[in-house]
């Protein structure tokens, strides 16, 4: 009953942001990579979306009866623990897209790419890379209890709305030269978002932060056994999984914080609308645009759990920025640091906790940073407010 209550139910989502008076906050672009016949759009902020139920996916598509609503919960700290992949970029203060890794240098804020209207990109394999910034090993078969995403929902245009189901799948084989293959399917979910306008009547991309380890049971997504290989994401308007009218990914940078593997950026989608990504089907996003390469904007999270060493930043009026960390070891000599600056080192104390204070810090989004020899880099966004 569940089910057939989630087919026939015309849900809402629950971005209601209102559309500025003009179109100023779209700037255009031209494309400087293998697609000069179209123009990239800067975007200049997102409208959180709201799941209302999640299922199970196989490679075919969702798996009958599987599907639960969603419940009612916002991301806690040990769902997100550290980044194993990351091309979103989450302001911890805003619970908004913010641009503390690139903010120095590219100053976007909560802007973010796209392609040019009309661009159908709703069935698009990319690759999953683990990062240098990231503990060896530490991704490997790991749960992933955090998933970030955003998306441009075109549909038919202004005035125009669609039903939205996004599927989320992991595979743990990518190669990222010409054909771009993957294969090797790991774990899948799909999530229902309702009838959704088009991001031209709300101000903004979509965008989502789903807590993946609150949810029931196996509903989950793992990462590849190595840590490497790809994820697939299908923009679809059922949940029969037929992809959207007219839908695309939002398009962020690749190389900060974790400093990706991969110089090249490949991501290959469905580009004959046949249903099937191929391997033909490859496009590359190194670009020559502030940042560069680009992905999809997505970010993937490791679960923790109550021992997982945390960061946790905050920047107060006058530039008084603050990273306090916990769960180490006691005795562990830990390396803090902001926009990459300088180390700041303290030692556990003997609750393995401790903090760090810079002061006169400017007005912005900044990014902390917490690392140690014995276990990962721990990032986290947030901003400082204007004097």
């Amino acid at each position: 009953m569940l089910r057939e209550a989630l087919l026939l139910g015309a849900c809402v989502g629950t971005a209601q942001a209102q559309k500025p008076d003009n179109e100023s906050f779209l700037t255009n672009r031209p494309i400087e990579g293998n697609r000069p016949d179209e123009s990239l759009v800067i975007v200049d902020g997102g409208v959180p979306a709201a799941p209302i139920a999640v299922a199970l996916m196989d490679e075919e598509g969702v798996l009958p009866d599987t599907w639960q609503p969603w419940p009612d919960v916002r991301p806690v700290e040990l769902c997100g623990a550290f980044l194993c992949f990351d091309a979103f970029e989450m302001d911890s203060t805003t619970d908004a897209p913010g641009d503390g890794f690139y903010g120095q240098n590219c100053g976007l804020g909560s802007g973010r790419y796209r392609f040019a209207d009309n661009t159908r990109n709703v069935v698009f394999v990319d690759d999953l890379d683990r990062m240098n910034g990231a503990a060896v090993g530490a991704c490997n078969s790991a749960e992933f209890g955090r998933v970030q995403f955003a998306w441009w929902w075109q549909v038919s245009g202004p005035g125009s709305s669609e039903r939205c189901v996004i599927g989320f799948s992991t595979f743990e084989d990518w190669e990222n030269s010409g054909n771009c293959t993957s294969a090797g399917f790991v774990s899948g979910i799909a999530v229902d978002f309702g009838i959704l306008p088009s991001s031209h009547d709300t101000g903004g991309y979509y965008f989502v932060d789903l807590p993946l380890c609150l949810l029931p049971g196996n509903l989950k997504l793992t990462a590849p056994a190595d840590g490497r290989g790809a994820y697939k994401i299908v923009l679809a308007k059922d949940v029969a999984m037929t992809p959207a009218t007219l839908a695309q990914p939002m398009l962020w940078g690749t190389q900060k914080p974790l400093n990706e593997c991969n110089q090249m950026r490949r991501m290959h989608w469905d580009q004959n609308h046949n249903g099937q990504v191929n391997g033909g089907e490859c496009q590359a996003l190194d670009i020559g645009q502030c940042m560069n390469p680009l992905g999809a904007m997505t970010a993937f999270w490791y679960r923790g759990s109550p021992a997982t060493p945390k960061l946790r930043a905050h920047c107060e009026e006058r530039g008084r920025l603050t990273a306090r960390v916990k769960g180490y070891p006691r005795g562990e000599r830990v390396q803090l640091k902001y926009d990459g600056g300088n180390n700041n080192p303290l030692i556990a104390n003997n609750r393995g906790k401790g903090k760090v204070v810079w002061r006169d810090v400017p007005p912005g989004s900044h990014t902390v940073q917490a690392s140690s020899d014995a276990t990962f880099s721990i990032y986290r966004n947030t901003s400082c407010p204007p004097r």
